[in-house]
């Protein structure tokens, strides 16, 4: 039950952390506007939390190998830009 969870978790990890670059990476352009330093301060906190996440990811599942760590975060990877991209598709 604990690798169900950790791949759930690296999935949900994995999906939020190319969501928030893929999404902000949009508004932030060249000619820094209005709209880019918002994006940039929305984004900011994000990117304070997910190292916090991370280490609480890590701890939660000390005791699962690193290998089985290793493999078991290949497929949420390829899963989480694979969705993302369907969500691309029609959102």
């Amino acid at each position: 039950m604990k690798y169900v969870r950790f791949f759930v978790y690296q999935f949900v990890f994995v999906f939020v952390f190319f969501n928030i670059f893929a999404i902000f990476d949009y508004f932030i352009g060249p000619p820094m506007t209005r709209v880019d330093w918002i994006a940039v301060a929305v984004s900011i906190p994000f990117l304070l939390l997910m190292p916090k996440v991370f280490e609480v990811h890590s701890t939660k599942f000390g005791s699962v190998h690193w290998f089985i760590k290793a493999l078991f975060s290949i497929p949420p990877f390829i899963g989480a830009l694979l969705f993302a991209g369907f969500i691309g598709l029609f959102g």
